[in-house]
């Protein structure tokens, strides 16, 4: 498991800690970046990050969301304590990242998370 650790106030090392991550999915590792940078202290949907949209725009590749459901109910931000419980994921459908630029990247930023939050609102699919 590699961990890629980011400090948001150096731009320039920020990206060289992240060019890694971009080699990798470029040779097909998939990666999973929480896109709120972190848990979320409440239940609410918190802002979006662009870490994980601009590696994927670097390396070509789509955004494949995946929401999870419940899981702050059964272990709290912080919390060393799990509580049993049953945590529902959805997995949506791809989104291309072709024809995404540094430029236009807030408004996919806040389409993606629109998406986050309308599965979120609508709860989990079961099966």
């Amino acid at each position: 498991l590699d961990v890629a650790y980011v400090d948001r106030t150096d731009t320039k090392q920020a990206r060289a800690a992240l060019q890694p991550a971009v080699d990798k999915l470029k040779h097909g590792t998939s990666i999973a970046i929480a896109p709120e940078g972190t848990r979320s202290p409440t239940p609410r949907l918190g802002r979006f990050k662009k870490g994980g949209f601009h590696l994927a725009i670097q390396a070509g590749v789509p955004i494949v969301p995946i929401v999870i459901h419940n899981a702050g109910d059964l272990m709290w931000r912080n919390s060393f304590v799990a509580h049993p419980g049953e945590v529902y994921v959805d997995v949506l459908e791809p989104i291309s990242t072709d024809g995404w630029t540094v430029e236009n990247l807030d408004k996919h930023v806040a389409e993606v998370r629109e998406r986050f939050d309308d599965v979120l609102r609508a709860g989990p699919v079961k099966a």
